[in-house]
């Protein structure tokens, strides 16, 4: 009825954010009004309504973006596959077979999506912490998101120093009672 009347119009069609959710039932319609310049013999113009469905395809959510590894040698540095945190990275609610998840070093390269810039899977941190980029394709609907910050972290491996046997004595203790406690 409003594309009829030309009443109610999109006034932003690249903004506008889908049909009446408060009609019954809702409504995940629009309704485009093709019109002519040509003018019929009761003074109108000649139209037609086309019915357009909206269909919103939610964009992939991170969940978790801080990966960590530890230093074996003290260094800093260590070796992340990158790929092995994609689930982590996609929680449990988004399987890792309905996303295409890559990694790269900077926002501007992850949000174009090509290969500059693009991480190899196997990526050894060049600073600590590091932060780089990536960008999560749905494989179903091409909706994306792109440039979110990971951060990559390496912290030292505790190491356990060597005890003396009279330190280690010390924490000797007879069982008296029989209770092993």
């Amino acid at each position: 009825a409003d594309a009829h009347a030309g009443t109610n119009m999109i006034v932003d069609p690249m903004h506008y954010e889908g049909g009446n959710p408060n009609a019954t039932p809702p409504s995940n319609v629009v309704y485009i009004k093709v019109q002519n310049q040509h003018v019929d013999f009761f003074g109108n113009n000649c139209y037609v309504l086309v019915e357009q469905p909206i269909q919103v395809n939610p964009l992939p959510i991170i969940d978790n973006p801080v990966f960590v590894l530890c230093d074996d040698d003290a260094d800093g540095f260590a070796t992340f596959t990158l790929s092995s945190y994609n689930e982590q990275l996609l929680g449990t609610t988004q399987s890792t077979t309905d996303f295409t998840v890559t990694y790269y070093n900077s926002q501007a390269n992850a949000q174009a999506g090509t290969s500059v810039g693009l991480l190899n899977d196997s990526y050894t941190n060049t600073i600590n912490p590091e932060i780089i980029y990536v960008r999560i394709v749905n494989n179903a609907t091409g909706c994306f998101v792109a440039g979110e910050e990971i951060t990559l972290r390496v912290k030292l491996k505790p190491v356990a120093n060597p005890i003396s046997q009279a330190t280690l004595d010390l924490f000797s203790v007879c069982d008296y009672d029989q209770t092993e406690i």
